[in-house]
């Protein structure tokens, strides 16, 4: 598979992610002619059960479920979870896809870095998490797909 790279910077451009738009600050993108990618079922699968749910042409997503959340609303600051915990199930996905793919494996989504533990001033301790995200984005970016190793 032919692949092209080149650092495109990103900062302030929006990423959809289910009609959301996601702002990312310089960002690698990688551009390839082949489709190596996981499955919305893959990710499913890292997820706890009633994660995702097919119906007809549709797949919702229950923050619900991801979150583990008795009830979630649209006013709920529940973003830097519900997207952390779908970025681990990716992560976790991404291990399984590789095992099975010795020959045609992925690296977009790398298990997350944290970082130095600090007081949160109320007795306990918090540490920054960080995701990375790295796809490839061929000249139609509404076809993006994920970037291989």
């Amino acid at each position: 598979m032919d692949v092209y790279r080149c650092n495109i910077p990103l900062m302030g451009q929006p990423m959809l992610f289910g009609g959301i738009p996601l702002f990312f600050g310089g960002t690698e993108i990688s551009f390839s002619l082949g489709k190596l990618m996981l499955t919305l079922q893959q990710l499913a699968a890292k997820l706890p059960a009633g994660s995702f749910t097919e119906t007809a042409d549709d797949v919702t997503v229950s923050l619900k479920a991801v979150t583990g959340d008795a009830a979630v609303q649209l006013d709920d600051t529940l973003v830097a979870e519900s997207l952390s915990k779908i970025l681990d199930a990716a992560a976790a996905a991404q291990t399984d896809y590789n095992a099975a793919n010795p020959n045609s494996q992925i690296s977009s989504y790398p298990e997350p870095s944290f970082g130095t533990p600090v007081s949160d001033g109320a007795g306990g301790y918090a540490a920054t998490k960080i995701h990375s995200l790295t796809v490839s984005v061929p000249l139609n970016v509404g076809a993006t797909v994920d970037a291989p190793l």
